[in-house]
């Protein structure tokens, strides 16, 4: 059996997809820790997941995370925290961060290591140190892997991709990118890791878990062939199953669940338009809010909206008719992994990319965060309730999502990787999907041996 060691940055969005892969290598007799700061203890320690104590990078994501949460515009935060400038909050304290798990990976000795795709001193450490490395990606796939696209961020269509927007975008996106790589670089030359080509990803050579399928994520004939599409990863057993919610609050009108997920849930402008949307509609609707918010009936809201601080989600999802969503990619998938259609909000980056997706599957509608009106608001909520389209697609996507077992594909990729330690390359043409039903044997192309069906299953 194996040592493997997640790393991750300090959001629960991107931690939530390695749990059930996480608790699945465990159920095989694999031993698994991860390297984050102390803030994701609570999550860990919930799922039964051990967090090493000797790495605490992450200090400036913390920070921005909070003050979002109490309110502060995205702006504010990055003049706060970053003097403007976005990639700072990532990069803080860089070349400590990956000296440190440098340390972590020398006292620990891990076969694999497994990195968020923007968990930087991961990525540098495992290559400075000469460790078999996987990369886990809980957004979007960045688009400058693969040509033919917007430029990511712009949440555009693939039909505007040659517009003038499209153009200037991708200008704007290359000089940004070209000054954090060279921080990037600086700190491999510190390390003594060789110049990358393109070093703002933390992407790794070997394999990239990405939890999406074809039927969400648009064409991508130039994608890398180590990226891998497992689809949603999802566990049950990660902190929020079993927390309490007033179930006979509810009744059979249709359940609208309104989530701005983690970092953005300190909207509270949104939130009262959403309940002011509500007022003498068909619908209940509950709202997950910052601690920072008040809970129970919403101030002066209508008597069919509840704000709660914590909730069962995927409980909750079982009885949705709607998700109202600031298109985090977790949140999507869970929603669509149960055929509950969308209205996205989208707040930060990825999730423009996110939402965008959603509407060209038909299976949502968009609208704006900040300037959206009430009345807007409603008639997107009707619209998505009462045209079956929305739904058909949803489950249409919840469909394709159920042929994947993203714990139990992305557990035996990994394993793939420290048998064979050679990248996990997909063969000339074989589509991103890899199903479950494909893991036996060698039905799907490998451009190694493959292993038998007895080392790709794993224990239920």
């Amino acid at each position: 059996m194996s040592r493997i060691l997640f790393g991750l940055i300090p959001a629960w969005g991107h931690a939530a997809p390695t749990v059930a892969i996480a608790q699945r290598l465990m159920a095989a007799g694999h031993t698994v820790a991860y390297a984050a700061h102390p803030s994701m203890r609570k999550l860990l320690d919930s799922a039964g997941l051990e967090l090493l104590e000797e790495f605490q990078w992450g200090d400036n994501l913390v920070q921005g995370m909070e003050l979002m949460r109490q309110g502060y515009s995205q702006q504010q935060i990055l003049l706060r925290l970053a003097h403007g400038r976005p990639f700072r909050i990532f990069l803080h304290r860089l070349e400590e961060g990956t000296a440190d798990f440098r340390k972590l990976i020398r006292t620990w000795q891990p076969d694999l290591v497994v990195n968020d795709i923007v968990f930087h001193p991961g990525l540098l450490a495992a290559e400075a140190e000469g460790i078999l490395h996987a990369t886990s990606c809980p957004v979007i796939l960045p688009h400058w892997i693969s040509p033919g696209l917007p430029p990511y961020g712009s949440g555009k269509p693939p039909r505007q991709a040659s517009s003038l927007g499209s153009r200037l975008g991708s200008f704007a996106g290359g000089l940004l990118r070209r000054i954090a790589g060279a921080r990037l670089n600086a700190v491999r030359r510190a390390h003594g890791i060789p110049k990358a080509a393109e070093p703002v990803l933390a992407h790794s050579k070997y394999l990239t878990l990405a939890y999406t399928t074809e039927a969400l994520e648009y064409p991508r004939p130039e994608l890398p062939r180590e990226i891998h599409y497992i689809g949603p990863s999802i566990s049950d057993r990660r902190g929020d199953h079993d927390l309490p919610f007033p179930w006979a609050w509810l009744d059979a009108s249709p359940l609208v669940l309104v989530s701005l997920g983690t970092i953005f849930n300190g909207d509270r402008g949104f939130f009262e338009k959403a309940a002011e949307a509500s007022r003498g509609q068909s619908w209940r609707m509950v709202m997950k809010v910052s601690p920072h918010l008040p809970a129970g009936s919403w101030p002066g809201g209508p008597e069919n909206v509840l704000a709660v601080h914590e909730q069962p989600q995927l409980a909750l999802l079982d009885r949705a008719s709607l998700m109202v969503s600031h298109a985090g990619d977790n949140s999507v998938n869970e929603a669509l992994a149960k055929g509950v259609p969308l209205v996205l909000a989208p707040a930060g980056v990825d999730q423009a990319e996110v939402a965008q997706r959603v509407v060209e599957a038909g299976a949502g509608l968009r609208i704006a965060l900040g300037s959206v009106t009430v009345l807007e608001l409603r008639e997107t909520i009707r619209r998505v309730l009462d045209e079956q389209g929305f739904r058909s697609n949803a489950e249409r996507i919840a469909a394709d999502f159920a042929r994947c077992d993203g714990p139990r594909v992305g557990a035996a990729l990994l394993e793939r990787l420290i048998s064979s330690r050679e990248p996990v390359l997909r063969g000339l043409g074989t589509p991103p999907t890899c199903y479950a039903q494909e893991l036996p044997g060698n039905g799907r192309g490998w451009d190694y041996p493959a292993p038998s069906a007895a080392d790709c299953e794993l224990p239920l």
